[in-house]
This record gives C-alpha cells, sequence and structure tokens, in this order.
C-alpha cells in the first residue's frame, strides 16, 4: 500500500482522486496527470517565471545588432510578441461576428436531429456490456466474436 501512494505522489496525483489507476485513462491523459496536484501547477508557474527572468537577463547582456528602430530596447522581442498577440486575441472577437453561426445551422441535415423510435432502440447500461474495449467492438464488427455468440469463424 505505501508502494502505491509513493507512486501516486511521485505521478502528481491528489489525495482523493481516482483510484482506478492509470489504466481506466486514456493514453494521452496520462501524460496529464501531474495537472491534478497544485503543489504540482505551482510548481510549474515557478520553473516558467524562472525561466523567463533568465531569458531577460541574457537579453540584457546579450550584444544586439540591431535592424528595425526600437530593437535595441531590453525586452523588445517580448513586448511585441505580447502586443501581437494580444491584438490577434481582440482581433478574433471581431471576425467571431462574422463568421458564428448559429445553433441550429446544421439541423435539418444533422444526425443528432433524426428520431430513432423507442421500439427499435436498444438502450444498455455499461454493467449489461462489461467488455466494450476497442478490440472487442472491432472484433464484434469483423465478425470474429470471441464470447461465445457463434459468429467467430462462421463461413455458412
Amino acid at each position: 500500500m505505501a508502494m502505491n501512494s509513493d507512486k501516486q505522489a511521485d505521478s502528481g496525483v491528489a489525495a482523493g482522486a481516482d483510484s482506478t489507476g492509470p489504466e481506466s485513462m486514456a493514453p494521452l491523459a496520462r501524460y496529464f496527470r501531474w495537472t491534478d496536484n497544485p503543489a504540482s501547477i505551482d510548481r510549474f508557474i515557478r520553473i516558467l517565471s524562472y525561466v523567463c527572468v533568465v531569458l531577460f537577463l541574457i537579453d540584457i547582456v546579450w550584444p544586439r545588432y540591431t535592424k528595425v528602430p526600437g530593437e535595441g530596447l531590453w525586452g523588445f522581442y517580448a513586448i511585441i510578441g505580447f502586443v501581437f498577440f494580444s491584438l490577434f486575441v481582440v482581433a478574433s472577437r471581431f471576425l467571431r461576428l462574422f463568421t458564428e453561426r448559429g445553433a441550429d445551422y446544421y439541423a435539418p441535415d444533422c444526425v443528432d436531429a433524426e428520431e430513432y423510435p423507442e421500439s427499435a432502440t436498444e438502450q444498455l447500461s455499461h454493467a449489461q456490456r462489461p467488455n466494450d474495449t476497442l478490440s472487442s467492438l472491432g472484433r464484434q464488427m469483423l465478425g470474429r466474436d470471441t464470447n461465445g455468440s457463434g459468429r467467430e469463424g462462421a463461413s455458412s
């Protein structure tokens, strides 16, 4: 048990988090488990701040060969980057006025707009389908069902 809690502490999982383990997570989500722990987030922000300070100090002592007026200022590229990124965000808000579509834009042809008959729709709970994995669903779709339904290898 102590070894399991050490693994959780090392991976950045907060106490009381999902106890089912990383096996139940999506593969990409496993890389971001460290974000569950607020201390890890604080450490990440602190490290990022240190990197910014070091880069700013390097900018002070690094020799400049300017081609654009104002390029010799300390932090010129950071200031220009922040200004243009902010302008990009503000401009995207105005662009949204022209490109935004209503919530029912695709409604007539959308699959979600179809009416499903209750008599032809079988509703199953997750407990009734415990073996729903991508590989088992793939085998079922290809006719290689291994759960004893008799479809495996049937070529009659």
